[in-house]
């Protein structure tokens, strides 16, 4: 006569303690992750900017003959890097970090014509971008 005897697998209960457990778990680092979420999304952001700012300021050196700027428009949340009048790149601020409107001019030389400064306020932290007279790039000050 055959019998039909397994020891070797979970019974229902078991498996449902697991569940539970897993279930527990995830709920617990869902919030962790959207942190960590936020976090990356602001670093990537400020990178993102600060490269723009040198390419424009190294496109002012290469093209004397056009006037480059970046314009950043806090109203409506995105900053335009122009050529003359040309928008040639665009990109979204996330969030309502910036609340008024600015213009970063370069000279033909990639010098900045006018210093400026203006800040960043993020939902962890605030940032300074300045930009000193000269050749020398803009900063960020963690305020």
């Amino acid at each position: 006569m055959l019998r039909w005897k397994n020891e070797k697998g979970f019974t229902l209960t078991e498996m449902l303690i697991i569940l539970g457990v897993v279930s527990a778990f995830l709920l617990i680092m869902a919030p962790l992750n959207s942190d960590r979420l936020q976090e990356q999304k602001e670093v990537h952001f400020l990178k993102t900017l600060q490269s723009d700012l040198l390419y424009t300021q190294m496109l002012a050196a290469s093209h004397p003959e056009l006037s480059v700027r970046l314009r950043i428009n806090g109203t409506e949340q995105f900053y335009t890097i122009f050529t003359g009048t040309i928008p040639i790149v665009e990109r979204e601020i996330p969030g309502q970090w910036i609340d008024k409107k600015h213009e970063i001019v370069f000279f033909s030389s990639g010098v900045v014509k006018q210093p400026a400064s203006f800040l960043i306020t993020t939902p962890r932290q605030m940032y300074k971008f300045v930009f000193p007279l000269g050749k020398g790039r803009a900063r960020i000050e963690t305020i």
